[in-house]
């Protein structure tokens, strides 16, 4: 796609049948500015060629255990009665972490292309803190009666809600949308994309149709529920495999070199519609000649078949994260020093609350560890230990945190050098 926005658009017509799919709207854009605005149109195509075919040099001043953690931020625009809440965005959260972090059943991924799979190690997390450091209680929420297009309504308070500091929170609208599901902005000055495309950065974020997320409102739910993960990797720069080249320009196979700039997702003449192993639409310039990839969660296939992003799509969105969008993520590490959780069984017999905490956290305990001697360990996200305490309970203990900043925190409970719990903590300072 390109830089100002990608569409999803899920109902197109088949010989006068109409049947369920999702594209992102370029075609449809395109034929806008053709339409109305020409000179951005031939700008775009007289400078489509040129655009710059290799991403800078990979930043190497990441950890390769850094785990890069976003915040998300929910503007829900309701019509008709419908509403979301909380349990919901979770959920749908927790699909596209899963996208993210080689969740998803990669199995069905051919062996061709398995050892490829990347994971991205990107986390998607709700805000719990406002800007100003308080703890959200409520959605942000606007009856709205409008059935949205793809022209960026929803992104303005006079007909939708404005973007909540879209610098530091990747800001999703959830709205009725008249024909798509869903579209996404990529980074500003992202490689690969046409710089017609730019978008400023009160309206950069991601646009959602309820029936994306809420199997209430959908019956095609399991075919819609993914469009989340395609659109974050559109947020991340991430252009389709196939290059577009074949919504903007009819021709031969010349539009196999249309590319996406990423050197290991195969060349592809257009989108995918079907799961389909025999399918090689454009042969390889060099090397082995594979067939197309549409196990991709940038292809059009059906999300029973979408399981993957390669690493040169994840060197690209970590690259676009850092460089791009430096001040949305913080980071966490995989690292030694942060104990692993504990059993299920061994969690359930400890309880720490409140969460958020301010001044003071209580920890609750089975009669299992009464006048045991524990430790409370409190890591911060880039996993150094910031504080210890050592206490014996019986069955409540009531520790200070006096000394704690705002933020968000991992706890564990230890017991001789193991960890018996783990849970994260929002502090909301002294």
């Amino acid at each position: 796609m390109s830089r100002i926005l990608l569409y999803l658009i899920f109902f197109g017509s088949i010989g006068g049948q109409c049947v369920a799919q999702y594209d992102c709207g370029q075609l449809g854009y395109m034929n806008h500015l053709r339409e109305n605005q020409y000179p951005t149109y031939n700008h775009y195509m007289e400078n489509y060629d040129r655009i710059l075919r290799k991403f800078i040099d990979k930043n190497k001043t990441t950890r390769e255990d850094t785990i890069f953690r976003i915040p998300v931020f929910f503007n829900v625009l309701s019509r008709n009665g419908r509403t979301v809440n909380f349990e919901k965005l979770d959920t749908m959260l927790a699909v596209l972490n899963r996208g993210f972090n080689r969740g998803d059943d990669t199995s069905i991924v051919r062996d061709i292309f398995s050892e490829n799979i990347a994971d991205i190690k990107i986390e998607f997390y709700r805000a719990i803190l406002d800007i100003n450091g308080d703890t959200i209680k409520r959605l942000r929420a606007k009856n709205s009666f409008y059935l949205y297009e793809t022209d960026d309504l929803m992104k303005y308070d006079a007909s939708g809600l404005s973007a909540y500091h879209p610098e530091k929170y990747l800001n999703i609208w959830i709205c009725n949308m008249s024909k798509n599901l869903g579209y996404a902005t990529p980074p500003i000055y992202a490689a690969h994309w046409p710089s017609a495309y730019f978008k400023p950065l009160h309206l950069q974020g991601i646009v959602l149709d309820f029936r994306t997320i809420v199997p209430e409102y959908s019956s095609d739910f399991e075919k819609y529920r993914k469009i989340i993960i395609h659109e974050a990797g559109h947020y991340l720069g991430l252009r389709h495999t196939w290059g577009d080249g074949s919504l903007v320009i009819t021709g031969d196979s010349t539009e196999c070199w249309r590319d996406d700039g990423i050197k290991d997702t195969p060349y592809t003449i257009a989108a995918n519609r079907t799961c389909d192993n025999n399918k090689n639409t454009c042969i390889e310039k060099q090397g082995i000649d594979y067939p197309d990839q549409y196990e991709n969660y940038m292809d059009y296939t059906d999300n029973r078949c979408q399981a993957m992003f390669t690493n040169e799509q994840k060197e690209l969105m970590i690259y676009n994260l850092v460089n791009l969008r430096p001040y949305i993520y913080d980071t966490a590490y995989v690292d030694i020093t942060i104990p692993e959780p504990a059993s299920l069984a061994e969690q359930k017999t400890i309880s720490l609350y409140p969460n958020p905490a301010s001044n003071q956290v209580n920890i609750e305990v089975s009669s299992h560890y009464f006048e045991q001697k524990l430790e409370l360990h409190l890591y911060s996200t880039d996993g150094k230990l910031v504080y210890r305490k050592s206490f014996t309970p019986y069955s409540k203990e009531n520790v200070a945190l006096l000394s704690i900043s705002s933020g968000l925190y991992y706890a564990a409970i230890l017991e001789d050098n193991r960890t018996i719990f783990r849970s994260k903590l929002i502090v909301l300072g002294p």
